[in-house]
């Protein structure tokens, strides 16, 4: 299943992505949100391939929920599944300041 999030920060920067996959997904591989230091927050989709930037094809950038770009909870558990509700404080592609925050799910897909 597909979760849609939305990622805010206090600049005013806002983005709906999705985090997961679906029966859409045929190939059973889910997306996730990476910063790309020339697209800033975009969604790629996780394959056995080295992941690829969708917009500019940069294999320049990082995933959320994982440090520098993402400040975790000190009691979070290294589970995949949560990585987005342990991301308290995510390097905004606006601003550059660690204040971009993913909220929880606002809708699903399948």
């Amino acid at each position: 299943m597909a979760l849609i999030y939305k990622a805010a920060c206090q600049c005013g920067f806002e983005k709906d992505l999705v985090n997961g996959g679906g029966a859409f997904d045929l190939v059973g591989y889910g997306y996730r949100a990476y910063y790309c230091s020339g697209c800033g927050l975009v969604n790629a989709k996780l394959t056995d391939k080295k992941v690829l930037c969708p917009k500019c094809g940069s294999t320049e950038f990082q995933e959320y929920g994982r440090p520098p770009i993402s400040l975790l909870y000190a009691s979070a558990s290294n589970s995949e599944s949560t990585w987005l509700m342990r991301s308290t404080r995510n390097l905004c592609p606006a601003c550059e300041q660690m204040t971009l925050v993913f909220h929880v799910p606002h809708g699903f897909g399948d």
